[in-house]
């Protein structure tokens, strides 16, 4: 009798075991709202629709962004619960292609509106999406209700899965030091306008998706502009994992100038031969893997191998970002004050040599383009420096400023005022973002970073 109720109670005991793990899943609370996308080009203000990751079902805390919040699921939870909160006015689903759940379509006169249950406008209950076994990847979650209109106006974000730690399918090939996340997508703001306007379909200003005439291309959701060009440092020989998803309707070729790339996956699926190319072909809801090894350049730029390269009527625009390329390791620290030999100014990076003061050129804001954003990268330091950051505005050479530690401005004639001091470690930071410089006009700025031992 006795070593029957022990097994009962181990048994049982399984039981319990199984219905806990069994039930734990990654949760996220999103709303589907009204937003609107300022973008350089653009006369006005483009309406738009995104999602907002909310603590609660009608917290509303959430900002609403396009694409909209990147969802990850932690290493070894592969169930994912989406409560749906939905502020628009016409109903919206979610699907994620590539991972199977069930699924219940929606017909209107015979033809399917949406791929599964939607969510009506103003749900005062939260409207539960599933999936388990959730496949290892980077994937596209998306509107499934009446996708060519709700996914062009936003309506996507990116969720991602990975195997274990910095390792996204659970072998070498797919082992990463850092990743990066690239979304492509495209805006026509005619388009737009008709849908919020309730100008859109059989009869109205625009009829159907067929008439979709992008004039805006974006990389995680905005255009290039001066002010939007870095897509932060890399560091030379490191493993970086690039996921890259087009959640737009047009097919786009991310090239990678400088340098080629490892083609490790698609659409969630690990290739049997990675491919060593420089470009990659994405087809709209592609999504592939790559993993880029940077060589001992400066800077790596991605655009657009089919040319989508502007702004409707600006160029440069478009689909065009770079990466700023450190050396590995650590850098000497300078024996003492060097002096800066003028040359000419080229890309908003700093140099590879900290030894010396280095010149950042501004590309576009040297020819007067309005706004300026000015990102500083470097390895850490074998022992303490202090940093000066300067500029100079045109050739007059009195005319310098330096910034200070609280990002303030004091003239050269002041002193050397330093940017940072006692610093060891490596710096990422943007000292100055989106700036105006429209009351310099056209001319040519010079920025100088030096670094001298400390004190």
């Amino acid at each position: 009798m006795k070593k029957a109720s022990l097994t009962i109670f181990l048994m049982s005991i399984c039981l319990v075991t199984f219905l806990i793990k069994s039930t734990l899943a990654a949760e996220f609370f999103l709303r589907a709202d009204t937003t609107v996308k300022r973008v350089p080009g653009a006369d006005e203000p483009i309406p738009m629709w995104g999602f907002a990751l909310d603590s609660s079902f009608g917290a509303e805390d959430g900002e609403v962004s396009v694409p909209g919040p990147r969802l990850y699921l932690p290493p070894g939870d592969n169930n994912l619960i989406i409560h749906l909160d939905n502020n628009l006015p016409v109903p919206v689903s979610l699907v994620i292609p590539g991972q199977i759940t069930e699924m219940h379509p929606t017909f209107v006169d015979g033809r399917v509106m949406s791929f599964t249950h939607e969510t009506p406008p103003g749900n005062d209950q939260p409207v539960d999406y599933v999936w388990n076994d959730f496949k290892n990847g980077a994937f596209i979650y998306q509107s499934g209700t009446n996708p060519a209109v709700q996914i062009q106006m936003g309506l996507y974000g990116v969720v991602v899965s990975d195997a274990g730690q910095n390792n996204v399918y659970g072998v070498d090939d797919s082992s990463f030091d850092k990743e990066i996340t690239l979304v492509f997508s495209e805006i026509d703001p005619e388009f737009n306008k008709a849908v919020a306007n309730d100008q859109y379909g059989p009869g109205k200003k625009i009829e159907s998706a067929i008439d979709f005439d992008p004039k805006f291309f974006l990389i995680n959701g905005e255009p290039f502009s001066p002010s939007n060009i870095s897509l932060g440092s890399v560091t030379q020989g490191e493993r970086v994992l690039v996921r890259l998803l087009n959640a737009g309707l047009i097919t786009h070729v991310p090239l990678f100038y400088g340098t080629y790339v490892r083609l490790i996956a698609e659409d969630g699926n690990l290739l049997p031969h990675p491919l060593m190319q420089y470009s990659v072909v994405l087809q709209a809801g592609k999504r592939r893997d790559v993993v880029l090894t940077p060589p001992d350049i400066d800077l790596i730029s991605i655009m657009d191998r089919r040319l989508n390269l502007t702004n409707w009527k600006e160029a440069p625009g478009g689909m065009l970002r770079m990466f700023s390329v450190k050396r590995p390791g650590v850098w000497n620290s300078p024996k003492g004050q060097f002096v800066f030999t003028p040359s000419a100014p080229v890309l908003p990076i700093t140099k590879s040599t900290p030894q010396s003061s280095v010149p950042m050129g501004l590309g576009l804001a040297a020819t007067g383009t309005p706004r300026l954003t000015l990102f500083v990268a470097s390895n850490g330091f074998d022992a303490p420096v202090d940093c000066f950051l300067a500029f100079r505005l045109g050739q007059d050479p009195f005319n310098i400023w330096f910034l200070g530690k609280d990002n303030n401005l004091v003239n050269a004639d002041q002193g050397l005022v330093p940017w940072k001091e006692n610093v060891t470690t490596a710096i990422e930071e943007i000292p100055l973002k989106d700036i105006s410089l429209e009351g310099l006009g056209p001319g040519t700025i010079d920025f100088y970073l030096l670094i001298t031992p400390h004190g």
